[in-house]
Formats: structure tokens, C-alpha cells, sequence
């Protein structure tokens, strides 16, 4: 099967959804998606760095409390049982 669309929300339903708790919106910091590490330069000079690969995990730790527990679920609830 071949399905053709595409998905949309319609105007001010992120603002819904987090009114709604639907969303976790927290502060993080600048440099939140990109790594901490320098891995090289670019030909005009701009500063390379490793990606975050685990930046769900970080952003839980940091909220803490209950979030916090989240951050060490395994991605697969398959292996729980």
C-alpha cells in the first residue's frame, strides 16, 4: 500500500496542545543540540562539533523529579518483561 498526504496542525494548536499539558516545555541551554566536543573546521572556518545523541535523556535529567526517572527507560519496553 502507498498512502499520499501529509500531516498539518492548524493554527494555534501547539499552543492548545501545551495549555493542554501535552507538551514538556523547559528552558535548556544555547548550546543544547549541538555537542560540547570540537571535531574540526569547515573550509571558512566555522567550528565543527560532535551532534548530541542523547539529548532526550539530558533534557529529562535536567527537569528532574519524575522526568528525570524517564531519562533511564530503555528504548525498547520489551526488554522490561
Amino acid at each position: 500500500r502507498v498512502f499520499i498526504g501529509h500531516a498539518s496542525w492548524h493554527p494555534g494548536q501547539l499552543e492548545e496542545e501545551i495549555q493542554a499539558g501535552m507538551w514538556i516545555v523547559a528552558n535548556g541551554p544555547g548550546n543544547l543540540f549541538i555537542g560540547t566536543k570540537p571535531v574540526g573546521k569547515t573550509k571558512k572556518g566555522v567550528m565543527l562539533r560532535t551532534p548530541r545523541c542523547n539529548l532526550w535523556e539530558e533534557m529529562l535529567d535536567r527537569l528532574g523529579g519524575e522526568y528525570a526517572a524517564y531519562a533511564d527507560l530503555p528504548e525498547d519496553f520489551e526488554t522490561l518483561t
